[in-house]
């Protein structure tokens, strides 16, 4: 854990990150694979099961946001919604 890259682990899921990110880049199935991290990652409470990760806009004072994109495909929706909120001010 936490040990940054790791070249050629035993255990990866490389290939389900590929398929999943063909959708948001092109081409990304020819990229090289040089290795991958082990971290804690931060999911919803009792949601394991499905890799749930959060998208919160958050307005905590008048002139300041909270941003959080639990995963790439949620972060357009999440700068336009920042933007929706910053535009009413």
């Amino acid at each position: 854990m936490n040990k940054g890259v790791v070249k050629n682990p035993k255990l990866t899921n490389i290939s389900k990150f590929f398929d999943s990110a063909s959708e948001f880049f092109i081409d990304i199935k020819n990229s090289q694979h040089i290795g991958s991290m082990f971290t804690i990652r931060t999911v919803l409470p009792d949601r394991d099961f499905d890799d749930a990760r959060p998208t919160i806009v958050s307005q905590q004072g008048k002139n300041l946001f909270n941003l959080f994109s639990g995963k790439i495909g949620t972060s357009v929706d999440a700068a336009k919604e920042l933007h929706e909120k910053i535009s009413k001010l």
